[in-house]
């Protein structure tokens, strides 16, 4: 399925994944360093730096593992995370009146799929083919690769 040269550029993929969550831990001591010690219009570094985890999600989209998507619940997380943390410098604390934003997942899915279940066997059908077409894996080669 996949020849050498792909296994070696999918090995080093994964290595990248692996990597990234330590690479965004230095980032975040660094730029809240810099920001803390350097930049004096800035009241709150360490919150600002912790934006820098928003990478962690998307790792593998970045290392071209996978297609770039956002599932709703993804999107409101990230938009209510960025959005208290750029009210919360700018002294206005609004994380415990939004989480609020969280019970629109539930009515987004409410509306959005068919509640038979047959529409649900169908979609998670349809999500199995999608992720086999998309990781064409050969699951008998001989050092384990995938």
């Amino acid at each position: 399925m996949l020849n050498e040269k792909e296994k070696a550029k999918r090995r080093l993929q994964y290595k990248w994944v692996a990597a990234i969550p330590t690479i965004c831990v230095i980032i975040y001591f660094i730029l809240a360093y810099i920001l803390d010690n350097f930049v004096e219009s800035v009241e709150h570094p360490y919150l600002i730096s912790l934006l820098v985890f928003l990478v962690i999600p998307f790792e593998y989209v970045i290392v071209g593992l996978k297609k770039f998507t956002i599932s709703y619940p993804v999107f409101i997380a990230l938009f209510y995370v960025v959005l208290c943390i750029i009210l919360q410098t700018a002294g206005i604390s609004l994380w415990h009146p939004l989480w609020v934003l969280f019970l629109t997942i539930p009515i987004y899915y409410i509306f959005k799929s068919n509640n038979t279940p047959e529409g649900y066997i169908d979609e998670a059908r349809e999500k199995i083919k999608d992720n086999l077409n998309e990781y064409q894996c050969d699951f008998d080669s001989e050092d384990g690769d995938k």
